[in-house]
Order: C-alpha cells, then structure tokens, then sequence
C-alpha cells in the first residue's frame, strides 16, 4: 500500500502521540516492548511514524493504559453516531 501525505501525517501524530504518553508515563521502550511483547525496534519505528496494524495499536494502547482517542487526530477524523443511532461510522475529511 502507499501511504499519501495525509497518511504519514496521522501515522506520525500516533507515533508522537504514543511516545509523549509513554514518556509521562515515565516508560522506557524496553518496559513498554516487555509489557506489550512487541519487539523494542518496532516500538521505536512506530513512534517515528511507521505503518502499524489495529492490533499492535491495541496492544500499546492496553501497555499504556490510555484509548484511542488519545492518540487520533480529531481534525483527520470525526466520530458520531449514524443517523439511525445504531452505531458510529468514520468520515475522511
């Protein structure tokens, strides 16, 4: 797959996003890769912007504690519920 410009955009706000909880967390890379078995290398290519798949998101997200709306950027994505209340659908600004 190519990532466009708006897709490395919002892969690098989660990578910052990631690394600026961990670090009030006061987690090293290696506590976070032992908590969440992912390996250290990786964690730190995420936190500089690389493609990751839901379920590595998942896994940090559950080592940090913190939810996905923590790390996305609201002016990528807007959430809400769809018109017949039965759900939420996401919208590409």
């Amino acid at each position: 797959m190519i990532l466009n410009d708006g897709d490395r955009e919002v892969l690098i706000y989660i990578g910052q996003s990631i690394r600026n909880y961990r670090k009030t967390k006061e987690m090293s890379i290696s506590k976070l890769a032992a908590i969440t078995d992912i390996d250290p290398t990786y964690l730190i290519r995420i936190e500089k912007g690389a493609n990751l798949s839901v379920v590595v998101l998942c896994r940090i997200l559950n080592g940090l504690q913190i939810g996905i709306e923590d790390v996305m950027p609201v002016e990528y994505f807007s959430l809400h519920k769809s018109s017949t209340g039965s759900g939420s659908k996401i919208n590409d600004k």
